[in-house]
């Protein structure tokens, strides 16, 4: 999921939840605002969802050495989450039998009922990164004290990198991205916000708003499906909410001339952060992968094949604000290639690898121990396991096992189309 729509589901839960509160049906509620709001709010400062007062810089540590730490916290996201779990629950916790006991729920199982033991390979990826976590682990608790939530590794290692300096080149660039990509966040809350609007109402206006939902739903019937009268009721009783609620989307004003010029200048930092592709760096390359998909994700090699949303006025809630047209950039080499192919199958099925390739020609590890190996093999960016490559390279995995002739050609083509679309 990508942040907007984390974003707009964040709100529309937020909603949906007030409806499982209960209210008075009775009451008609006032539409009286509380004041006037000034709708021209030039150069609107937008807080930031990351709070660094009290984050450490790491003294002596260079800026890189932390960033391959927040990415490394980014790639135990699994490992802590489930290891959190069997702690709240006073479980042993063995990551390799954790894998494999996950992966059996998707197999057919065994005639007589047993389970067959963990493969090698995966035994001993799953081992090398539960090492690699737990070190990480060891870093996060030396810096930031044990007493600190293990949900806020990655999240604490994100305040160092926004607070300490950078020094080399590549520091730098690395600092810009991540600067970067934490404004486009921000735009899009900002501009979901925006959008939502403001309470006009009052405070005691709201919550008997909240009060009339919560005695309303309390007046719902359970399993009505055998007396029509009682379906009749419960389905008046959904009217009078949605017309509440309808009346409570209305007294909000949204700044729609704020929003707009919100997202022109979203489109501009993403057009800007496309140029950055153009790097022999993988680590910079990944980075800026991530913003130009216009999905910052938390999960580093989900944005391999990625294809989002046709561009940024497609995006739910934005139709009528977007000047400044930006498509994400997966989706615009799709774009450009189809123009000369005509075959778009044939690059949902093989962007992935081509992606993986490219990023690979760079200087990425791409061996059996590297980072996106571990990934593919544990199913860490993608919710399915691939155990074929489980301690191979990406070339004995992929090309040289899986892929027929035909494959091979059409990834090579794709390949020769990437280095000419980066290199723009």
């Amino acid at each position: 999921m990508s942040f907007f729509d984390e974003k707009r589901n964040v709100s529309q839960k937020h909603s949906a939840s007030t409806v499982s509160e209960q209210s008075n049906p009775s009451g008609v509620l006032s539409t009286e605002k509380k004041s006037e709001t000034d709708l021209s709010v030039p150069n609107h400062a937008i807080p930031s969802a990351v709070t660094t007062k009290e984050a450490p810089v790491m003294k002596g540590v260079s800026y890189l050495t932390v960033f391959r730490h927040f990415r490394q916290a980014q790639m135990c996201q699994k490992y802590i989450r489930e290891k959190r779990m069997a702690l709240m629950y006073h479980e042993s916790f063995d990551f390799p039998e954790h894998v494999w006991n996950k992966a059996q729920e998707n197999m057919a199982p065994n005639p007589d009922g047993s389970i067959d033991p963990i493969p090698e390979p995966l035994l001993q990826v799953a081992t090398s990164h539960a090492q690699k976590c737990e070190k990480l682990l060891s870093v996060w608790r030396e810096v930031f004290g044990k007493e600190r939530g293990w949900d806020s590794v990655e999240g604490d290692f994100m305040q160092v990198l926004m607070r300490k300096k950078a020094s080399s080149t590549k520091e730098k660039k690395l600092k810009e991205l991540i600067e970067s990509g934490q404004r486009v966040a921000d735009l899009f809350r900002t501009i979901f916000s925006t959008i939502e609007g403001t309470d006009m109402w009052t405070p005691s206006q709201i919550q008997s708003f909240h009060a009339k939902i919560k005695q309303l739903n309390g007046l719902r019937t359970a399993n009505p499906d055998a007396d029509p009268m009682i379906q009749t009721r419960n389905e008046e009783i959904q009217a009078e909410v949605s017309r509440l609620y309808q009346q409570y989307s209305e007294q909000k004003q949204s700044n729609k001339p704020l929003a707009k010029q919100l997202v022109a200048e979203l489109s501009v930092l993403l057009t800007k952060t496309r140029v950055d592709l153009n790097t022999i760096d993988p680590e910079v390359f990944l980075l800026a992968k991530a913003i130009t998909e216009m999905s910052p994700s938390n999960r580093p090699f989900a944005v391999f094949g990625l294809i989002s949303y046709e561009s940024l006025s497609e995006i739910p809630g934005l139709k009528g604000l977007v000047e400044r047209e930006y498509v994400p950039t997966s989706k615009a080499f799709v774009n450009t290639v189809t123009q000369h192919q005509g075959n778009q199958f044939l690059f949902f099925s093989t962007l992935k690898m081509a992606e993986s390739l490219y990023y690979c020609s760079l200087g990425a590890d791409c061996s059996a121990t590297g980072d996106l190996m571990t990934d593919w093999c544990l199913g860490l960016s993608y919710s399915k396991m691939n155990f074929q490559a489980c301690d191979q390279d990406l070339l004995e995995s992929e090309l040289y096992a899986q892929l027929t002739t035909g494959q091979l050609h059409d990834i090579n083509w794709m390949l020769t189309a990437l280095e000419a679309f980066y290199g723009q």
